[in-house]
């Protein structure tokens, strides 16, 4: 890359998938036990100089494992009934 930089840099798709999954767990949690209510990605391509995003700047890579985050998400959105503690 460019020798930007971010906040949390994963190696590779497979870590940067299963980084993101987890985080859809700890937002089920908040979810439960604090009713949370909405959580927004707010970078969903790298910028210049941050390459937080889950596309590359020209949107030509995907970075995370698509299948994964689909499923996560809809894991996260259909979650009803959790316990608080559903980590």
């Amino acid at each position: 890359s460019g020798g930007g930089w971010g906040y949390a840099v994963e190696p590779d798709p497979k870590a940067l998938t299963d980084r993101y999954v987890q985080m859809t767990k700890e937002l089920a949690n908040l979810k439960a036990c604090n009713g949370l209510s909405a959580a927004i990605y707010t970078q969903i391509t790298d910028v210049e100089t941050e390459l937080n995003g889950l596309m590359t700047y020209d949107r030509a890579v995907t970075k995370p494992i698509v299948s994964k985050v689909r499923a996560a998400n809809r894991a996260l959105a259909n979650a009803s009934g959790l316990s608080c503690d559903a980590t």
